[in-house]
């Protein structure tokens, strides 16, 4: 060996590896020899020979066993080079697998971009379990921790979790990477496909700026994002305050990205809007997507005939109804469009026939229809309207029960189309109790 380094040294590069050679055939684990055949190609700039192949696999596994993190490492990464640059691209990926798994946390952003590079043309499906894991760490490490992050990685990673149904790790992710929404949409173009599903939070999006915040500065980097134009019109609809706004931001988002929950929340729209036609009309729209979507489609389902109720098309709505008699006793929402129905046609005798069979709740509607069934007539809330207006001092009533009657006599007035009533009732009980 010590042949082998005094020609290295006076550059007789042959004799140099001759002797390094002899002298791992003595002893392979001769860690130093295995070093000097790979400074002899370095010295000569070659970088991709057998012989290198097989001095780096000799000194990786040598230094995995020891405490030498670094040089495992770095030799290890050199390793996956070689690999790489003989197109051994299976050998690379397998070396620089373990590379990642060894270092964890702990991964530097050199190996987490080998490793990225090396999947970068696989698909999720294609890749193994701990691939997939570890192929989210490092996309994680580059993301940030690597001056050179891009848009592409930030696609990679937030499509990578996605699939990973790892779906709170990238709402988080997205609004840590607050401080770069002025170089990439992804983030913010994530965050408004997750609020049109329903993966996040209102109240998370607040904390982050708001939907309002969000999509402006993701139309100044993407003015066609789809999923921002419907996140946004999901907003005004649901903050019920710029409704035509929203529907037009809706309306341009659906020409090119048509998503079933959208359909739901125009349909809702609509429906508070009272335009029964066009709630009928996206109703109909979401449902022939035939997306698999249970809960989506069952939204659809129930504003159609909510809407028919309101067209006073009872026939169809007798029809669609039939359609779900085999949910009637395990779902309430169900006997509460039937309780539209008979408010619609006057028929208070199976009003209350259905409100008896609805069990304890403190939810509104159940408890404006069970208010509305202790009338003897319907038009009996008009006299009961009035008498509420004229007690004294209505807004001082503390009692939370009292104050949920009036809201229901209220909404029933609302109902039945006596704005005037409910308007003045509502005034009042809001003034005091709402803040």
């Amino acid at each position: 060996m010590y042949l082998g380094t005094a020609f290295k040294e006076t550059s007789k590069y042959q004799q140099s590896l001759e002797f390094y050679k002899k002298a791992t055939e003595i002893d392979p684990s001769q860690i130093y020899a295995w070093q000097g055949i790979i400074l002899v190609y370095e010295k000569q700039n070659i970088k991709n020979h057998p012989d290198l192949l097989d001095a780096y696999k000799r000194i990786a596994t040598f230094y995995e066993t020891t405490s030498d993190k670094q040089k495992y490492v770095e030799n290890t990464k050199k390793l996956a080079n070689v690999l790489i640059s003989q197109g051994d691209t299976k050998g690379a990926l397998k070396v620089a697998t373990r590379l990642v798994k060894y270092l964890g946390n702990d991964l530097d952003t050199e190996g987490a971009l080998m490793f990225v590079n090396l999947l970068r043309e696989t698909k999720w499906s294609t890749r193994s379990p701990e691939q997939n894991e570890l192929f989210s760490l490092a996309l994680e490490t580059l993301i940030f921790e690597h001056s050179g992050v891009n848009e592409d990685l930030c696609k990679r990673y937030f499509t990578q979790l996605n699939n990973e149904k790892k779906y709170d790790d990238l709402v988080k992710s997205a609004i840590r990477l607050k401080d770069k929404w002025n170089s990439f949409s992804s983030p913010m173009e994530w965050l408004c496909r997750y609020y049109l599903e329903g993966r996040v939070t209102n109240q998370v999006l607040e904390n982050a700026g708001g939907m309002d915040v969000i999509t402006d500065k993701l139309f100044k980097l993407y003015p066609s994002s789809s999923f921002g134009h419907l996140a946004r019109g999901k907003f005004l609809l649901e903050d019920g305050v710029k409704l035509n706004d929203g529907f037009e931001f809706i309306r341009t988002g659906l020409e090119s990205k048509p998503l079933v929950e959208v359909y739901v929340v125009l349909m809702e729209g609509k429906l508070r809007f009272g335009d029964w036609e066009g709630a009928i009309e996206a109703a109909q729209a979401g449902i022939r997507m035939n997306s698999g979507n249970e809960n989506a489609d069952k939204a659809l389902a129930f504003g159609l005939i909510r809407a028919l109720i309101e067209m006073k098309d009872f026939e169809r709505v007798k029809e669609k109804l039939d359609c779900f008699k085999e949910y009637d006793d395990s779902d309430d929402s169900i006997k509460l469009l039937t309780l539209r129905l008979h408010l619609k046609t006057n028929d208070l005798d199976k009003l209350k026939e259905v409100v008896q069979s609805l069990g304890d709740t403190n939810n509104w509607e159940v408890r404006f229809f069970r208010t509305l069934s202790g009338l003897d007539k319907l038009e009996e809330a008009n006299y009961a309207l009035k008498s509420l207006l004229e007690l004294e001092n209505l807004d001082e009533l503390g009692e939370e029960e009292i104050i949920a009657e009036l809201m229901d006599v209220a909404m029933l007035m609302y109902d039945q189309k006596v704005f005037d009533y409910a308007g003045q009732l509502l005034l009042k009980v809001h003034i005091p109790y709402i803040a």
